[in-house]
């Protein structure tokens, strides 16, 4: 962490996947919820307060404990979805949950580890699917007007991987 630090560059965890172990054959994963590794965790980033760290997390069941902890502290933040929920009504449901909870700056809407561009495509429009769906939703219920969702759209689509990640972008 220290090393991350002194080259001014964020760290990534991604946990909740039980995958590439002995006996399992490729492609082969589970869920995988270890919540004292979430209390481990707090304490890594309380430590390192001055790198920012960003989740992704595999497990539904540890949405809320996650969310807490990057509202709780600023210098985390969460990513994407990964591998165990990537289904459109988990993805919509982690939508509204980090829409409800976070502030807008809080999270990233995209974030991949696919080996190929087929599969970085397939996620891509799944997530902008699903987000459209829920800020359609939330426009509807009055929660945000159509300006400030096309706002909140373009802040967790472009504005929190450039600011978060530190990239130089047009």
């Amino acid at each position: 962490m220290e090393a991350l630090h002194s080259i001014g560059t964020p760290a990534q965890f991604v946990i909740g996947a039980y995958w590439a172990r002995p006996g399992m054959r490729y492609g082969e994963s589970y869920v995988w919820n270890n919540h004292q590794l979430s209390l481990d965790l707090v304490g890594v980033f309380k430590d390192f307060p001055k790198i920012s760290m960003s989740l992704m997390f595999a497990s539904l069941s540890m949405a809320q404990e996650f969310t807490i902890i990057a509202r709780m502290l600023p210098n985390v933040s969460l990513l994407g979805f990964w591998w165990h929920t990537l289904i459109p009504n988990m993805i919509e449901q982690l939508i509204s949950q980090r829409i409800e909870s976070l502030p807008s700056n809080k999270w990233i809407a995209i974030a991949t580890d696919a080996y190929s561009i087929e599969w970085a495509y397939g996620k891509v429009s799944l997530v902008l699917h699903c987000l459209a769906r829920v800020l359609s939703q939330k426009v509807e219920e009055g929660y945000f007007t159509e300006k400030t969702a096309i706002e909140y759209a373009r802040r967790i689509l472009y504005e929190n991987p450039k600011e978060i990640y530190q990239l130089k972008l047009g």
